[in-house]
């Protein structure tokens, strides 16, 4: 026998329907880059540490591959999130790059900051350009616009995974011109729809002999 639904159980079957719907389908999982607001090295606030071969390991998580590049200090860089930043040109062009893990199937969504240079000495320096690139295939090539500190809103770039293991990279294309004048970008994210730790599969059901 079927007990009648009390109006107050049939609220809370709608509520509970409607919470379901509201929420989305798929939840971005954690930041899966390392030292994306490029806070290790600490450095002064109104100065910078110039990266180079030599001391690449003091910018923890990111492997540099060319040229070298300086860290900001939260002052010197001016961004709104009070971050460090990197500048993608120390005093030649520099590239950095980082490796992260995914699952085949995944939208990894990439999102990351940039501004003009905001060392005094390069208001001047028109090119600023740079690339980002995903397993050494350019997904895109930028220049921050306005003036020095105007910090965009969170450029965004995105990709399905094929693979298990893609490589993040941000290379300076500024002129010889103003070699020591490029991009700064900070508030790096790679998050994966729906995490990056599925539950692992139901284990095969026992056939019957």
């Amino acid at each position: 026998m079927h007990r009648p639904l009390r109006l107050g159980g049939l609220l809370a079957v709608i509520m509970a329907i409607f919470v379901c719907l509201a929420q989305p389908a798929t939840a971005a999982g954690p930041n899966l880059i390392r030292n994306g607001t490029f806070a290790r090295p600490p450095v002064n606030e109104n100065s910078y540490q110039l990266i180079g071969a030599g001391n690449a390991f003091l910018l923890e998580d990111w492997t540099l591959t060319r040229g070298d590049v300086d860290v900001f200090g939260r002052n010197l860089a001016a961004a709104p999130s009070r971050h460090q930043a990197l500048n993608l040109n120390g005093t030649v062009p520099g590239t950095v790059q980082q490796d992260f893990e995914t699952r085949p199937g995944t939208r990894i969504t990439i999102t990351w900051k940039h501004a003009r240079d905001t060392w005094p000495g390069c208001a001047w320096a028109n090119d600023q350009s740079y690339d980002v690139s995903v397993h050494n295939t350019v997904y895109g090539s930028y220049e921050p616009q306005g003036g020095p500190g105007n910090w965009s809103t969170p450029n965004s770039l995105s990709f399905v995974a094929q693979g298990y293991s893609y490589t993040l990279e941000f290379s300076s294309t500024t002129g010889l011109a103003t070699p020591a004048c490029g991009a700064l970008i900070t508030d790096v994210e790679v998050r994966a729809d729906g995490g990056t730790n599925p539950p692992p599969p139901n284990p095969p059901e026992p056939r019957l002999r």
